[in-house]
């Protein structure tokens, strides 16, 4: 695991002091609520790095949920972006319509 300073060294995500609050809000259930192009999607994908390099969560153990195939595609890209693509191979992006059929599927087999 490496400690904060490190991960903004190796990973220089522009985030203000909130969002990096945000980015570092693990424990427990967060809200991040904010308007349409204020970051929303960079703090996501940089608190999915920070819990992987810093809380040592395993990428495999985080499901990321979103509401459109578009949007579930630009964050798998903006973390392959700043993160690599054996890493983006390891945490699961997922629409919510899907992780539903999975469930509704899996419940009738």
């Amino acid at each position: 695991m490496m400690d904060f300073v490190t991960f903004q060294e190796k990973f220089p995500i522009q985030l203000n002091e909130q969002q990096l609050e945000a980015m570092q809000a693990v424990d427990g259930p967060v809200l991040l609520l904010a308007v349409p192009g204020s970051g929303k999607t960079t703090v996501l994908v940089a608190r999915l790095g920070y819990m992987i390099y810093c809380k040592g969560i395993q990428p495999e153990n985080i499901l990321t949920l979103t509401y459109t195939v578009a949007a579930m595609r630009d964050m798998r890209s903006r973390f392959v972006s700043y993160f690599g693509q054996e890493l983006g191979d390891r945490v699961e992006f997922r629409t919510i319509n899907s992780i539903s059929a999975g469930i509704i599927n899996y419940n009738t087999m």
